[in-house]
């Protein structure tokens, strides 16, 4: 690349930038996240209410299995929801205290997404040092 392309390249990026910033792209918003926190676990919690309810109605019958795999799918749909938003936390976007963040999403990953905040995040950062390079890359 010749240096009049990376000056072009970084003009861009900085043009960019500034249209991000303006835009409030990057400003945190922490209610959103905690919005979406309470309405996934009621979800999650009426889920689990279901899975209870339909397996002591339906204990005598065979639609209970098939039950039983709707609500797992959908359950596994609202662990997949804490794991997102344990993502986003990693990359500090929840919260402007890095500490709340890390936190977060040590809770919602070790807690309820089923997976190591701690294993995740080392693998999550080589994977963004080296996105798509192959033997670089730990997610390909």
């Amino acid at each position: 690349m010749s240096i009049a392309s990376e000056t072009r390249t970084q003009t861009n990026f900085s043009l960019i930038l500034e249209q991000v910033r303006e835009a409030g792209l990057l400003t945190k918003r922490p209610s959103f996240y905690i919005i979406r926190l309470v309405v996934i676990s009621l979800i999650a919690s009426a889920l689990w209410v279901g899975a209870g309810f339909t397996g002591y109605a339906l204990q005598q019958s065979q639609w209970w299995i098939v039950a039983g795999f709707v609500l797992a799918g959908l359950l596994g749909i609202m662990s997949a929801q804490y794991g997102f938003i344990a993502h986003e936390a990693s990359h500090r976007q929840v919260f402007k205290n890095n500490k709340a963040n890390d936190w977060l999403g040590l809770v919602l990953a070790n807690l309820f997404a089923g997976l190591s905040y701690g294993f995740w995040l080392k693998k999550h950062n080589k994977h963004h040092q080296r996105p798509n390079q192959i033997g670089e890359d730990p997610d390909i």
